[in-house]
């Protein structure tokens, strides 16, 4: 059994499928039939050519020999001649079908009956108007929608509801996509789609627009010039409809007009002017003769180079044909037509309507029309497309008019995919640039010589390899991370490079250098392949690209480190028209320009440089290892347990800190808690039964708590008239700890039993300890760190004795509780005795040397003045602080014996009060602001005072600038 069997059985699956369309179109009746049923089956075609497309390759490459090559051949004529037909008829059913279903059909119809005694003439069908949306559209929309359908008496509103969004589309649609079809929502739709759309202030700015946006004329043309005329003279028409005076435009419009002409037709204009201002009728006159003028020019040029272009080929037909590939002169002269408006004499890329959508509009268009996303074209998929034209922004695979969209942008790359950017442009002289290539010998990973194609670029600061050479050769690959720019700042990422031998297939010379991997480094060079007859090659030099003229794939590009050195003495150059001979250690190259006989070319451009500057690399150093400090974002119950503590928590005589219970509610929700905390303490009883070692570790550390007065026996309990709350204590063992091998766990999250536990009814304060990432990065500050370890941190800390109400005191008990309304019971001892109880240190003479206390860090904490929180009257104040100012002052005069001040208080001194207070409470409140004001520094740019550009007076005073100091006031009112 044959090797093709199996795909030869495939494809005659694939061709039962078309003979089955093929049947049913045959026995299609419209009548009877759905005509939708055709488009799936259409869509169904589409799918059986492509795998048909896939099998037959599979069949071709596994043939054997030529006959049986061309016995498939003709298998895959046969079905494309079958698919086509069965295609052609199916349109052909889809488009009739459409004809009927018009409306302005039956109305020309009519129309026809009614005249055709009078004359007989066949009246052309009458396609209703299409709106998108455009606010210019709208009046001609109207008036032709207002004649056939909404003045139609015969017509009842449905029907004109139905005819009504059959004419809308894109933006128009939508405003009433919503309203189904019916009677009383026809009213509503017009009504929405007229006040949204006659607004003569939009149209008439759209048609402005219209005038201002069209684009500049760099080239004279007569289709460019015609296409300004009836941009220019439409749009002003339809402004005089809406009754905008442009009779009186003419200052205007003119220079308007002028600036989008070329250069020529501006400076023919400007010659002959005078000084009075230039009509619009005038300058409309003579561009329609300049446009008669070019138009005929162009016509005569083209009849001049079709009878050139037809005697070079009848020459070169007489003579035996030597190129390498054949090119039809004659291309343009198949009919065109596009996808997106019907019309033919243009192809959907050249499409005024299609270029006039957003770039999402035209890729939603190109997936409806099922169009090749390369080329545009309706005859192949994505995936099949062969041209090799490519974005001109980003040089990936898809047309420049939809790049962009959304459904495109998948690619990493920045704007182009190689490093060797493409740019293609139609040339309308019949010279070419060749550009220069050789044949070298590369080592593979085994060192032996492989032959490779290689271009040589002088515009390349970098050598370049393809991934497929590469990988040919196994060469090993490093990882690497370098942006290669090229021409129109175009920039794409190279990841990997490799080390590269090359050597001269005719001498010695040899090199290594190291090259940077891409997928493709260039198109075909030569982009086509070159007549060799036009060409005439020196005998007895060694070409180092024997069969440059060929179109061939390029594997290696050798950059401007080698370019120079390889250069010999010795060039050629035979006559004009003729490329450039130059001697080189791998050969003789050529370069410059050569003749074609196709006026089609590609403009290729090869450029590149490492993307390496500076600044930017070290700009992304710095944004890598900035570590930002963002600030805490606090909850309100996280601020309000930060409050408490600041209010409440303070040091004992022993240095010790005490605190209060943070308490949501003055009365915690706790249930009986014994029952549960019984249970779990059993449990651990029968771990301490099992592991005798583990329960010895537990009753010492439980020992340790009761030495260190950390914990005591509760003797006699009588636990019935207050609130308490029993915690399960399990144990953890903790082998790698340095401190504390084994220590128990007061679980204060144990729920009582009604469900709430001591957790439960406390505040979540905010996290303390700092993350991770904040903790590592402090490693990186000093060159010596020392951890440890904190032994018994949290048991230095005392619940307040007085927190008693927020631990859930009954005011019963409040009454009678000695200990509230009196204090500890050494205030009520005899103070002798309190006294005897303290060490006696008269019988020390020396004090006993102790490590003197380092300050790490110190604040300055700024009291207000006693008296202030006394007097709640600042008039009363100011007059206090006078006094005591007095007094201060009083017993420095008495020292010196001088005169001691009495009577009333003068307004001076009032004021200097005044000051006083204001400085302490600006003390109490802006304190870092007025510490740095006065070392000469700016205040931080968080103070919440920083846009009232703050200053320090000369009374030590802060006071507020800005545009108030240019106000006619004095000094103290303005600041």
């Amino acid at each position: 059994m044959p090797a093709s069997a199996p795909l030869i059985r495939r494809r005659a699956v694939i061709k039962a499928k078309l003979t089955r369309i093929e049947k049913y179109v045959d026995e299609f009746d419209p009548n009877k039939n759905n005509i939708n049923e055709l488009s799936t089956r259409l869509e169904l075609l589409e799918v059986t050519l492509k795998d048909f497309e896939k099998a037959q390759l599979d069949i071709e490459l596994a043939a054997d020999d030529e006959s049986e090559l061309e016995i498939h051949d003709k298998e895959r004529e046969v079905f494309e001649t079958r698919y086509c037909t069965v295609v052609s008829e199916i349109k052909t059913f889809i488009k009739k079908n459409d004809k009927k279903g018009a409306i302005a059909g039956t109305s020309s119809q009519s129309n026809l009956n009614n005249t055709s005694d009078e004359l007989n003439l066949k009246l052309p069908v009458y396609n209703l108007p299409v709106f998108t949306g455009s606010y210019k559209d709208w009046l001609s929309f109207s008036d032709q929608f207002r004649s056939v359908i909404h003045d139609n008496t015969k017509l009842d509103n449905c029907k004109k509801f139905y005819y009504l969004k059959s004419c809308l589309k894109n933006e128009a649609l939508k405003a009433v996509e919503s309203l189904s079809i019916s009677n009383d929502n026809y009213s509503i739709a017009w009504d929405l789609l007229t006040k949204r759309y006659a607004n003569k202030r939009l149209i008439a700015q759209e048609h402005v627009y219209a005038i201002l946006n069209f684009p500049v004329i760099t080239k004279a043309s007569h289709n460019h010039l015609r296409e300004l005329i009836d941009n220019v003279t439409s749009n002003l028409e339809a402004l005089k409809v809406l009754q905008v005076p442009v009779h009186n435009w003419d200052a205007i419009i003119v220079p308007i007009i002028t600036e989008k002409l070329d250069l020529y037709s501006r400076r023919d204009w400007q010659s002959q002017l005078n000084t009075s201002i230039p009509k619009y009728q005038d300058l409309l006159l003579f561009l329609e003769k300049r446009f008669q003028t070019l138009e005929s020019l162009f016509y005569s040029n083209k009849q001049v180079l079709a009878y050139k272009f037809s005697n070079q080929n009848s020459a070169t037909n007489s003579k035996s044909n030597n190129y390498a590939t054949t090119t039809n002169l004659n291309n343009g002269n198949k009919l065109r037509s596009c996808n997106h408006c019907r019309q033919a004499g243009h192809y959907i890329n050249q499409c005024t309507e299609f270029t006039n959508l957003n770039i999402n509009q035209r890729l939603k268009a190109v997936d409806r029309l099922r169009l090749c996303k390369n080329c545009l074209r309706d005859n192949h998929a994505t995936v099949d497309c062969k041209s090799k034209s490519r974005c001109k922004n980003c040089n990936l695979n898809h047309n420049t008019l939809i790049h962009g969209a959304n459904d495109q942008q998948t690619s990493t790359v920045q704007q182009s995919e190689s490093v060797s950017l493409n740019s293609y442009s139609d040339i309308n002289t019949l010279k070419s640039g060749i550009l220069s290539t050789a044949i070298i010998l590369i080592m593979d990973k085994k060192g032996q010589y492989q032959e490779c194609r290689a271009f040589l670029d002088s515009g390349s600061m970098n050598h370049f390899i393809t991934s497929d050479m590469c990988k040919k050769l196994g060469l090993t690959r490093q990882k690497i991370e370098i942006q290669i720019g090229g021409i129109n700042q175009a920039t794409s990422s190279v990841n990997y490079s490799t080390q590269v031998s090359i050597k001269s297939k005719y001498n010695q010379y040899s090199q290594n250098i190291r090259c940077l991997i891409l997928d493709r480094i260039t198109e075909n060079l030569p982009v086509s392949s070159v007549n060799l007859a036009n060409i005439t090659v020196p005998k007895n030099i060694k070409l180092a690209d024997p069969q440059f003229y060929r179109s061939a794939p390029i594997d290696l590009l050798i950059g401007a480190e080698l370019f120079v050195p390889l250069m010999c003495i010795g060039q050629i150059h035979l006559a004009p028209g003729q490329p450039h001979f130059q001697k080189t250690h791998l050969g003789w190259i050529l370069g410059g320009t050569i003749n074609l006989t196709n006026n089609k070319t590609k403009a290729l451009c090869h450029l590149s440089h490492l993307g390496t500057e500076l600044q930017e690399q070290v700009t992304k150093f710095l944004n890598i290892e900035d570590v930002r400090v963002i600030a805490d974002k606090l909850s309100p119950e996280e601020r309000q347990c930060e409050t408490h503590f600041r209010d409440t928590a303070k040091r004992n005589s022993q240095g010790r800190f005490i605190v209060r219970l943070p308490f949501k509610n003055s009365l915690p929700d706790l249930g009986d808690s014994k029952q549960g905390a019984v249970k779990r303490f059993r449990s651990l009883e029968n771990k301490f039964a099992k592991q005798p070692e583990f329960k010895e570790q537990y009753s010492d550390f439980n020992k340790e708590y009761i030495k260190m007065d950390h914990m005591e026996l509760v003797n006699n309990p009588n636990l019935k008239d207050i609130m308490f709350c029993y915690l399960p204590h399990p144990a953890v063992l903790k082998s790698p700890s340095s401190t504390t091998k084994l220590r128990a766990v007061f679980d204060a999250s144990f729920c009582t039993n009604n469900g709430k536990s001591l957790n439960d009814n406390w505040m979540c304060g905010p996290v303390i300890q700092d993350d991770l990432f904040a903790i590592l990065t402090r490693f990186r500050i000093h060159r010596y760190v020392i951890t440890a370890d904190i032994a018994k941190m949290y048991r230095q800390i005392l619940v307040n004795l007085a927190d008693l109400v927020s631990r859930g005191l009954q005011p019963s008990e409040l009454i009678n509780n000695e200990f509230w309304f009196k204090g500890p019971t050494w205030l009520m001892s005899d103070f002798e005795r309190t006294l005897s109880e303290y060490p006696d240190f008269s019988n020390i003479n020396e004090m006993p040397e102790k490590r003197k206390n380092i300050i790490a860090a110190a604040e300055t904490i700024i009291t207000p003045l006693p008296v202030m929180a006394k007097i709640s009257s600042l008039r009363k104040l100011n007059r206090v602080i006078v006094y005591c100012l007095r007094w201060v002052d009083n017993y420095r005069e008495s020292k010196r014996q001088a005169l001691i001040l009495t009577g009333p208080l003068k307004i001076s001194k009032l004021q200097k009060a005044n000051f006083t207070i204001i400085r302490w409470v600006q003390n109490q409140t802006f304190a870092k602001e007025l510490n740095s004001l006065k070392k000469g520094k700016p205040i931080s740019s968080k103070s919440s005072i920083l846009t009232l550009n703050p200053f320090l007076s000369k009374d030590n005073l802060l006071r507020v600038g800005g545009r108030l100091r240019n106000a006619k006031f004095n000094f103290s009112t303005k600041h």
